[in-house]
């Protein structure tokens, strides 16, 4: 029930940042297992968002979100030693 209880906290933080800003009309998301549950099937169509799916086996469909994941794991992820979930937080914040 890990992946449950993530997306619900996916969930929770796309309500934050929707009410700070708003809704995209769409957005690109791959086919990771992470990414597949009923939670976050559900937000984006209660939100009137499209999912861009990309297709798999093609990276430079998600050009952005690559680099964006390579630039957290290697200043963040890769630079740190993380003692508990909120030091992880509090670190990334920073």
């Amino acid at each position: 029930m890990r992946h449950l209880e993530d997306s619900y906290g996916v969930s929770e933080l796309l309500d934050r940042i929707v009410a700070e800003r708003s809704a995209p009309n769409s957005t690109r998301v791959d086919n990771r297992p992470e990414l597949v549950s009923k939670a976050l099937d559900q937000w984006p169509y209660e939100h009137g968002v499209t999912l861009d799916f990309s297709r798999p086996g093609k990276p430079t469909d998600n050009a952005y979100g690559k680099s964006l994941n390579g630039r957290l794991r290697e200043k963040g992820l890769n630079a740190n030693w993380f003692l508990s979930l909120e030091d992880t937080r509090a670190k990334i914040e920073a």
